[in-house]
């Protein structure tokens, strides 16, 4: 693979986990705008906020190699969406679905920023990049306990 093919590709990467932190903000706001007084809204709200700032630093360091940022969503959210709201008009959402959902959505990530951070055709040169998308796991790792954490209190209720 030739140096411009390469950073192609680390461009296309970045670019997939600015559409999975789309799909988790737009995730998290679908579940905030159908339950307007969640108890959980303070952490969802966070995690919403995590993720802006991720693509913000996901985009400089896209924009850094010379390539566009991408705006958009992931296939896969769209399907995902789908069939949550398929299942919300079948039966009203209640805490465990809602967790059982923001645990698919916090694993979807970690799997994104993982896969990013194993493929051996991406190799890493830059600290930076590497720092950055460690960061964004370890961050999503934490969402992902605290939300699990949160499930398991509820099944004990």
């Amino acid at each position: 693979m030739g140096k411009l093919q390469h950073i192609q590709h680390q461009i296309a990467a970045i670019n997939h986990l600015i559409e999975i932190n789309n799909d988790r903000i737009a995730g998290y706001e679908k579940i905030l705008d159908e339950k307007q007084e969640y108890r959980y809204s303070e952490i969802f709200d966070q995690n919403v906020s995590e993720s802006q700032k991720g693509i913000a630093e996901l985009s400089d360091l896209i924009q850094d190699m010379g390539g566009q940022p991408s705006t958009g969503t992931s296939f896969g959210n769209k399907v995902s969406q789908t069939w949550f709201d398929i299942k919300s008009q079948i039966k009203k959402p209640d805490n465990m679905s809602i967790l059982g959902k923001c645990i698919h959505i916090e694993e979807v990530v970690n799997a994104a920023y993982r896969k990013a951070l194993d493929d051996k055709e991406l190799i890493w040169d830059d600290k930076k990049v590497i720092s950055v998308l460690s960061n964004h796991l370890k961050l999503s790792k934490m969402a992902l306990d605290k939300i699990k954490g949160l499930y398991t209190e509820n099944l004990s209720v």
